[in-house]
């Protein structure tokens, strides 16, 4: 593509451009930096901002190509929100003789743009609603006869006549004619000159991961007068550039045919690749009144649209996902998706309620869950069948396992966890996570007040159709109702699904506790794409886990193994007791554990608590501190006069050394060893002194210290006393008289 022009008005005096007659128009050409369009490659550019009172003067800006061209794209951004009133032309082409060759109208009321060559050939296009700027494109080739229009990278219109009258030189570009009662303001930007096809603006991702707006691909339904609204509530919620918002003209209809599913995958793909982005999305979200469900299996159940087109295959059916469950989560790239994609559906009964689900999105991003106001329902209890039991295990192991510790969320289990028995909530309030698996329908009544900050409801239906709308006033199914009961996103089933269909939840938290976005946890946690399962919510969205709370790290043999970026539990802030026993040491071994506390922004506590535990007939203990002297073996003890004073130290006061009782042990050499004294405690000290008589033979001493558990302790042994090496005892006073 050779560009002939690019004119952004960031120059005064318009660049090449040339004002129109001005004096007592009614269209005033302003440069204005409100008038720019927001996905410029330089964001403090200039747009034109046109403005029109009436009167029918017209006022505009023109631009000499050099030469007459007869195969030429013209491409302009346009914001038309704020006129009303009539028609206006706002760019108009002029051959060499100055005769008008080409016209692009639009009406302000309807939304309608029309396009007129000479000759009579016309060419035309709506806008619908709600969607703020629009790329128009208009080719036009003399030679070959055609001419086509383009709106918003989508093919709008064509037409194969004579169009040897329409070669154009000069352009204007502004209110070149009006009609007498349009009022109001219109836009203008990034005017491009080119002989091929050009296209919208391309925002290139600033992140390799499907966390970046740039990754996603926005599909909402033109045919319905609200959608537009919806697509752009979205676009300024998430920050999605203006050219992955693809609006198509689809059935209105929730269920479709799988020819019609198949039309909307190649049209999907089609503007992909028209525009250059198909290297680039990881993800789609089907929008406002864009069809959820495929009518390709028959007895009201049916394939899910979303799920279908985890790929861009127009032939349904499963398949594995290589990409699930990761051994070490690393966020996908799209060289990793290698043709798979992430998706995600957003609709409603009505615009306001798809808009909620975007607002609720919002409040969950802005803030992180809290243990105390967003419990953890968990339900993977669905009876007792060999059938269940893999699926049932790895659910259970992950939820009573470091992962469900991860979250920090209260968790609530609707049974034992070593049980294998049918259970179920009745009720939920207080949830702002809810996950499990049922073969029955949900009671419409489930989630009661009060409500937590409802954030992801998922509820893996197995049986049969569970969700085959989204759109009904009343709730009645498994997606429908959590939404109706203020959840920000859900995970439905279309379709009955065999076990090892189902998600592993545990690949879905954890990604999650790591801050991916709901879609990118959502399908790393799929053993199988293409399948009955599909997510309803907002993709971007990312639920802070709590971070205030208790880290656990060990066991530990020693504090130098210690790794402070992996804790063994993380404990939610509410947990005041600590139960080690399910990672206490082997029977009769000791371990270290360290803890450290974590605020509300997850910065850890300067000075974590080391502790130590020892595993005793089945129970995990905390042994006494031990003295920090002695503190190696052959520790020297001091003799003075025939008696030896034997001295243990800590480095605190014994109070807080968990110490029940100290004993001196002695032992003779070669002997056995006994208590040689019960040394006196004083709590408020940090030291016990024992003084016993020089042994008659070679004797060694240490210290026993035992728990108010009963946890014995040792210190190392001192070195040999040997009383044939030691000096008298006493002085012998000679020539004393009385």
């Amino acid at each position: 593509m050779q560009i002939h022009k690019h004119i952004d008005f960031q120059v005064p005096g318009w660049g090449e451009y040339s004002q129109g007659p001005t004096t007592g128009s009614s269209a005033l050409l302003t440069q204005s930096d409100s008038a720019s369009f927001p996905d410029r490659p330089s964001r403090d550019g200039i747009g034109l901002d046109v403005a029109m009172s009436v009167g029918d003067e017209g006022s505009y800006l023109t631009h000499d190509l050099g030469a007459e061209q007869s195969a030429l794209h013209v491409r302009l951004l346009l914001n038309p929100q704020g006129v009303s009133g009539g028609s206006i032309t706002l760019l108009a082409g002029l051959d060499g003789a100055d005769v008008e060759s080409m016209r692009v109208s639009l009406d302000a009321d309807s939304g309608d743009l029309f396009v007129w060559f000479a000759g009579g050939t016309t060419l035309s296009a709506s806008f619908g609603t709600g969607i703020l700027w629009h790329c128009v494109e208009v080719a036009v080739d003399t030679v070959a006869d055609q001419a086509d229009l383009w709106i918003n990278g989508v093919p709008a219109d064509q037409v194969n006549a004579g169009l040897s009258a329409a070669t154009i030189q000069t352009i204007r570009l502004g209110a070149v004619h009006k009609d007498t009662n349009v009022t109001g303001s219109l836009y203008l930007d990034e005017v491009v000159f080119a002989d091929s096809y050009i296209g919208p603006v391309i925002v290139a991702p600033g992140e390799s991961h499907a966390g970046d707006p740039a990754h996603w691909l926005v599909v909402y339904n033109s045919a319905d007068p609200d959608a537009g609204a919806w697509a752009e509530a979205y676009r300024l919620a998430r920050s999605i550039p203006y050219a992955n918002l693809l609006g198509l003209a689809l059935p209105t209809a929730e269920i479709i045919s799988t020819s019609q599913y198949a039309d909307l995958v190649t049209r999907v793909d089609a503007y992909l690749s028209l525009n250059q982005l198909d290297g680039q999305i990881m993800g789609v979200l089907l929008g406002y009144r864009v069809p959820g469900y495929i009518d390709s299996i028959g007895g009201g159940i049916y394939e899910s649209v979303p799920a279908q087109m985890q790929t861009a295959s127009t032939t349904l059916g499963p398949a594995l996902n290589t990409l699930a469950s990761p051994a070490s989560y690393e966020r996908l790239t799209t060289p990793d998706l290698a043709g798979k994609r992430m998706t995600a559906r957003i609709d409603g009964p009505d615009l306001a309620t798809a808009i909620q689900l975007i607002d609720r999105a919002t409040a969950i991003c802005e803030t992180r869950l809290s243990a105390d106001d967003a419990l953890f329902y968990f339900d993977p209890f669905v009876g007792d069948g060999a059938v269940y039991q893999s699926a049932f295990n790895d659910m259970i192991d992950w939820i009573t396992g470091n992962g469900g510790m991860q979250t920090r969320l209260n968790i609530v289990l609707s049974g034992d966890p070593g049980g294998n028995e049918d259970a179920g909530f009745e009720t939920v309030s207080g949830d702002g996570l809810f996950w499990g698996w049922s073969l029955t329908l949900p009671d419409a009544d489930i989630f009661t007040a009060p409500a937590g900050r409802r954030a992801l409801c998922g509820q893996v239906y197995l049986d049969g159709a569970s969700a085959t709308t989204l759109r009904s006033m009343s709730p009645g199914n498994w997606a429908d109702i959590p939404l109706a009961a203020g959840y920000a996103a859900v995970v439905a089933s279309s379709r009955n699904s065999p076990v090892f269909w189902i998600p592993d939840a545990g690949a879905l938290f954890d990604t999650l506790t790591l801050g991916w976005t709901l879609t990118e946890a959502w399908f790393v946690a799929q053993p199988v794409i293409r399948g009955g399962f599909y997510l309803v919510g907002d993709p971007l969205m990312t639920i802070g886990m709590p971070r205030t709370g208790t880290e656990v790290f060990g066991p530990l043999e020693s504090l130098k193994d210690l790794d402070t970026d992996s804790p063994a539990f993380i404990l939610p802030e509410s947990v005041r007791e600590l139960d080690l026993f399910s990672a206490a040491p082997a029977e009769d071994q000791e371990a270290v554990y360290v803890v450290r506390h974590t605020d509300e922004m997850g910065r850890a506590e300067s000075s974590p608590t080391s502790i130590r535990i020892t595993h005793v007939d089945g129970q995990s203990l905390m042994p006494p501190a031990m003295p920090v002297w002695p503190d190696a073996a052959g520790w020297m003890a001091d003799v003075e006069e025939g008696q030896i004073r034997l001295l243990t130290c800590w480095a605190g006061p014994i109070a807080g050394m968990r110490v029940g009782s100290v004993e001196l042990m002695g032992q003779l050499e070669g002997g056995a060893e006994v208590v040689t004294a019960q040394a006196a405690i004083n709590p408020r000290d940090d030291y016990v002194l024992v003084i016993e008589p020089l042994p008659p033979v070679r004797t060694r001493y240490r210290w026993r210290v035992t728990s108010p558990d009963g946890v014995v302790e040792y210190t190392d042994w001192s070195e040999y006393i040997d009383p044939a090496s030691e000096p008298a005892s006493s002085l012998q006073q000679i020539g004393a008289s009385y």
